[in-house]
């Protein structure tokens, strides 16, 4: 399988191996940089996973394995960004037990609409 280097001054801390790597082309609208109208009508560009991680000076290489040999490579004006793997990278509280105590502080009456909490097993 192919693979691709990509070469940053400045790179976002939190990106490791086994990230997935996107990209999608951009235009000018006024001063704002945003999403061209190809990218809005097909949607971003799966790169591949991130499979090395170096870091120089002042220049940080991803070395990125491409999922798909026939893909068209992007331009530097394109703009990347990376995806945590959710089998790895579960996000939310964890523990055993939790707490919440809901107060009204207004002298009048209030009514609650909805509470929702995000629950999943941590361990067994």
């Amino acid at each position: 399988m192919a693979t691709l280097t990509l070469k940053y001054t400045d790179l976002n801390s939190a990106i490791q191996v086994g990230d997935h790597v996107f990209y999608t082309t951009t235009a000018t609208s006024g001063s704002y940089t945003v999403n061209d109208s190809i990218s809005e009508t097909y949607g971003n560009t799966y790169i591949g996973v991130v499979k090395e991680l170096s870091f120089a000076s002042n220049l940080h290489n991803v070395v990125v394995t491409i999922s798909d040999n026939d893909m068209v490579l992007p331009f530097s004006t394109d703009y990347f960004f990376f995806v945590k793997d959710n089998n790895v990278n579960d996000s939310g509280v964890l523990g055993y037990y939790s707490q919440v105590k809901i107060e009204n502080d207004s002298t009048t009456k209030a009514e609650l609409f909805s509470v929702g909490a995000e629950v999943f097993e941590s361990s067994k």
